[in-house]
């Protein structure tokens, strides 16, 4: 079996509870009920635990917000959501975009704040696990510095909070970079790594899933748990593809990292020559995904934004196959070619070397402000950016040279959405295909070069003409499908939760429970269809469909707006 995500339009209500009512049999505790804890009975066994604001419009949150510095902080939250009842939502860095990090009751674990970094140059897995880092350390100043002998594999332990913008800070004293999230502020050990983790130059190293070589975890019953490759390996496998906030909260994690090394960018545009010619893009789109398996064995990789009247795009490649001058000839045919489709005009193009992958981070996704001013609440840093209404699907060699492909993507094109677009990620292939059976991720990964994502503001996308084309394919787990993974991953759940003290939707036996009203209730019966129960979160992103952006207007101005940081 396996569970689909479902975007439903019907949410659950406002909570309700009668006054001092038993709370029903099978579900979860809400306020008013007799069982309800009093505000002293939380501050008391969750010290620093608060009342959260009532929310604005429409909104929901969880009743309750505990910030966890350390192992036993996550202990004691786990020990009271279990003597209570009361649901629980894990937090880190907010990124869910089908937002499982939020709840409409109950009690929020926000483990952001579980910093530290150790750098190893060398890591053998045992049952005791690796030295643990500083939890309350400063993870960018209080990290070491190692001189790793060339071909020699290092290695970093860090706390679940850690950012991948301060890793990457971290490591770069260490000349090394990590398999992180193409934002600054993801949480690398957090559902990013926990689903497969794609990122800058997965291509050419693999998944964050791949390259994690330990967890820490604490489970339902309260154990803090080493997950490796010789302790809880049932575990670690899940850990490792199964899924954010499912199988326990994740407190340390262990990874490879990879020397830095020069990075040359490649951006490119092109757009129709009319304004109102909205159909005229996805010909030149098809072909330009259709080099992507011949490119990408060449060390390319990277990311792209189809509009209904351009494309922007920017790719990369490091190390041995990084240089200007390199790209300029591997890219020449092929934008030569683009240029050739009827009712496109000119690419404008723009080249840029980058002595080191800090340098090309910090300029390409900057250091941006953790809190959003806007928002009511913020728990130490982290907060919930939203349900982001998008559909995506990973796409293998057959699916980005098929011949119908530039009708496909007109056809499930979101038109009919502000700001539609789809949002491409080539950062698949190359080590993405070598992963093997010790992971979870969906196994279409193992195919697959580009994650295409449908995406816009005011509604959701419709893209069953792509799914349709890739039938034989998979999604990515922010509209999670687990495939021929889902049995054994269930297995294991029941193991290590058979009470389901963790549960999200879309998520691993999530239909084992549903929303009734308004409260969280065991399910009478199991979903036969495969479809994750409707969830009673309706918090949407605002930020919806980010990546909008103006297009140079000629190559003259491209010319002169190269990215801080760079050389050309």
């Amino acid at each position: 079996m396996k569970l689909a995500a479902i975007l439903c339009a019907g949410l659950a209500t406002a909570l309700i509870a009668v006054p001092n009512a038993p709370t029903p049999a099978g579900c979860k505790a809400l306020p008013g009920d007799a069982t309800w804890p009093a505000e002293s009975v939380w501050t008391a066994a969750l010290p620093g635990a608060i009342a959260n604001p009532p929310p604005f419009g429409n909104a929901t949150r969880p009743d309750y917000v505990f910030t966890a510095y350390t192992p036993a902080d996550v202990q004691s939250a786990l020990a009271f959501a279990t003597r209570y009842n009361v649901r629980l939502a894990i937090i880190n860095s907010g990124h869910d975009f089908l937002g499982r990090n939020d709840a409409a009751s109950g009690l929020w674990l926000a483990v952001g704040n579980i910093k530290g970094v150790r750098v190893l140059d060398s890591f053998t897995p045992s049952a005791d696990g690796a030295l643990p880092a500083n939890y309350s350390a400063d993870p960018v100043e209080t990290a070491n510095v190692i001189k790793q002998a060339p071909g020699k594999q290092a290695y970093v332990t860090f706390g679940a909070g850690v950012s991948t913008q301060e890793l990457v800070d971290a490591l770069d004293k260490s000349g090394l970079f990590p398999i992180g999230a193409a934002t600054n502020n993801v949480k690398i050990a957090g559902g990013f790594g926990q689903t497969a983790g794609h990122a800058p130059f997965s291509s050419k190293y693999g998944l964050a899933a791949d390259n994690i070589v330990e967890y820490k975890v604490v489970t339902a019953d309260g154990k803090l748990r080493v997950a490796n490759a010789v302790a809880n390996q049932d575990l670690f496998w899940a850990l490792r593809g199964g899924g954010g906030g499912t199988f326990g909260v994740v407190i340390e994690a262990t990874m490879k990292v990879f020397p830095s090394s020069k990075i040359t960018i490649q951006r490119w545009w092109l757009k129709t020559t009319s304004a109102n010619d909205t159909r005229s893009i996805f010909e030149p789109a098809a072909y330009m995904h259709s080099q992507f398996p011949e490119l990408n064995a060449k060390g390319v990789q990277g990311y792209y934004y189809i509009y209904p009247t351009g494309i922007l795009a920017s790719f990369m490649t490091t190390g041995e196959d990084a240089g200007i001058e390199k790209a300029r000839v591997m890219w020449a045919p092929i934008l030569a070619k683009l240029e050739m489709y009827p009712g496109v005009g000119k690419v404008i193009h723009q080249y840029s070397d980058f002595a080191t992958f800090k340098a090309y981070f910090d300029s390409t996704f900057g250091k941006r402000q953790v809190r959003d001013p806007t928002d009511p609440f913020e728990p130490e840093g982290a907060f919930p950016r939203g349900i982001n209404r998008m559909d995506s699907r990973l796409l293998s060699a057959s699916h980005l040279k098929s011949p119908e492909l530039g009708a496909v993507l007109h056809d499930a094109f979101p038109f009919h959405l502000r700001n539609g677009m789809w949002r491409g990620h080539l950062v698949g292939g190359g080590q993405v295909f070598k992963g093997g059976n010790d992971t979870s991720v969906h196994p279409a990964w193992r195919k697959a070069y580009v994650h295409l994502i449908g995406t816009g503001v005011g509604g959701y996308p419709n893209i069953t003409a792509l799914k349709r084309l890739a039938s034989d394919s998979g999604c990515y787990s922010n509209e999670t499908m687990w495939g021929p993974n889902y049995n054994r991953l269930y297995a294991i759940k029941k193991q290590v939760d058979p009470d389901h003290l963790f549960w999200v939707s879309p998520g691993i036996g999530a239909d084992e429970f549903e929303i009734k009203e308004t409260r969280l209730c065991k399910s009478t019966s199991r979903d036969v269809l495969g479809i994750a129960p409707r969830v009673d979160n309706n918090n949407f992103a605002r930020n919806e469909a980010d990546g909008y952006r103006k297009f140079p207007d000629t190559q003259a101005a491209a010319d002169a707006s190269h990215p801080k940081g760079s050389t050309w």
